[in-house]
């Protein structure tokens, strides 16, 4: 009984451990606002965005466009006024296809992938972006 006591401690103890490391080791990838600065390419591989900051904002201009559906042109701002909060962006995203902009929030997955996430109502959804080095 004293053994199966003292084995739920020590299992008790490495999850905590293990949560603290995890906790620690998210908290240094996302604690750099400007780690989201750089080129991307879209997840077709149809479209290159150059992410910069702008007075304390980040803004995202289209650099390539391979395909012009939806009227869309290099040149074209699509990310608007992100700001970066408790380790994510949150700003606004142009979409061309609805002429209009949807509230959004960015986050780095690992140091290459930008996961943008649109708004939509009640609704979301996502599209990964891959850094160009």
């Amino acid at each position: 009984m004293k053994s199966t006591i003292q084995n739920r401690k020590k299992f008790t103890l490495v999850i905590l451990f293990v949560m603290v490391i995890t906790g620690r080791l998210l908290a240094q990838t996302s604690s750099n606002p400007d780690a989201v600065i750089g080129n991307f390419k879209g997840p077709d591989g149809d479209r290159t965005m150059e992410i910069y900051k702008n007075n304390g904002q980040y803004f995202g201009k289209l650099t390539a466009v391979s395909e012009n559906k939806e009227g869309i042109k290099a040149g074209t701002v699509v990310l608007k006024n992100f700001v970066f909060r408790k380790g994510k962006w949150e700003g606004k995203v142009f979409v061309p296809a609805k002429h209009t902009d949807f509230d959004a929030t960015l986050a780095l997955d690992g140091n290459n992938s930008l996961v943008i996430r649109v708004k939509l109502g009640m609704m979301s959804r996502s599209k990964t972006w891959s850094r160009i080095q």
